[in-house]
């Protein structure tokens, strides 16, 4: 009797109408067409900017804040950051140490080893003229003698080495140049047998990064010069940045801890640019320059 009803029972399923489809509904409500849309990343914030102003205005101070540099200007006084991945941003406040002093290298009031000096009579505009007199360094004795001709002023700044540093400048105008003169190779000394050095209005940065070499920024900023005091050799590193004459402080500079990297901040009308130079390598490492707002 069991085994006949389990018969009847899988033949009644079996036989039985199909199952109706079962329809499955999401608990979920259907999205419309706009949220099913990719949602928007929020925006960016406005990338830092200076005012034009700003890259005209005056160089007023520039020094480290700690991994930092602070800069300002004056006439507006505006002062911005530059961090070490040459982002800039705004800053406000006063900086916290003392700014660091400028490299202080000069020349040698003699020729290498003191075997030689030199003295320069004249070079003025009015009355115009000027001699130069090769002495022994030890005994002071008057080795070569000669007139000097120039343009407008000559001047005599020292010795690098066995070579006799000359400048030239006019009274009108920012014409100023530092030469390389060798009087053991050419006499008497002839402006052709000069060999030029960088710009000289507003002054030089000069430093000694390594024994045996002499380094001299040009005075806006555009090259370095290092000369071998040995061999007279020069080489020549090129930032391509360089800062006007008559517009106040064209350079700033320091030396960061390393004593190796040679920070130049510049003035008008770049104010705002840094560039790191590595004086041992004689590498350029970086040039910064800050994004200028656009003019609404």
């Amino acid at each position: 009797m069991r085994r006949m009803l389990l018969i009847v029972a899988a033949f009644a399923v079996g036989c039985g109408s199909p199952p109706r489809a079962v329809q499955i509904v999401s608990a979920q409500p259907t999205p419309s067409a706009s949220e099913a849309e990719a949602v928007e990343p929020p925006p960016l914030p406005p990338k830092f900017c200076v005012p034009p102003a700003f890259r005209a205005a005056q160089l007023e101070h520039a020094q480290p804040e700690g991994d930092d540099y602070v800069i300002c200007t004056k006439a507006p006084h505006t002062c911005i950051a530059l961090d070490r991945a040459a982002s800039y941003r705004a800053y406000h406040g006063k900086p916290t140490q003392p700014a660091p002093p400028a490299p202080s290298a000069g020349f040698y009031g003699a020729s290498l080893s003191s075997k030689l000096t030199f003295d320069l009579v004249g070079g003025e505009r009015m009355p115009h003229g000027a001699r130069g007199t090769l002495h022994d360094g030890v005994t002071h004795r008057v080795l070569k003698s000669a007139p000097i001709d120039y343009d407008e002023h000559l001047d005599y700044f020292g010795w690098i080495g066995d070579g006799i540093v000359f400048g030239t400048r006019v009274d009108e105008g920012p014409g100023c140049e530092l030469f390389l003169y060798q009087p053991k190779k050419t006499w008497p000394p002839k402006l052709d047998d000069w060999v030029n050095l960088v710009g000289c209005y507003d002054g030089n940065v000069m430093l000694e990064p390594a024994p045996d070499v002499f380094a001299i920024v040009d005075a806006g900023g555009s090259v370095i010069k290092f000369v071998d005091e040995i061999t007279l050799a020069i080489d020549s590193v090129d930032i391509g940045h360089a800062a006007d004459t008559d517009s106040g402080t064209r350079l700033l500079a320091w030396l960061e801890e390393t004593d190796s990297v040679l920070v130049l901040v510049y003035g008008s009308p770049i104010s705002g640019d840094v560039a790191r130079v590595d004086v041992k390598r004689k590498k350029v490492l970086s040039v910064s320059s800050p994004e200028v707002c656009k003019e609404r």
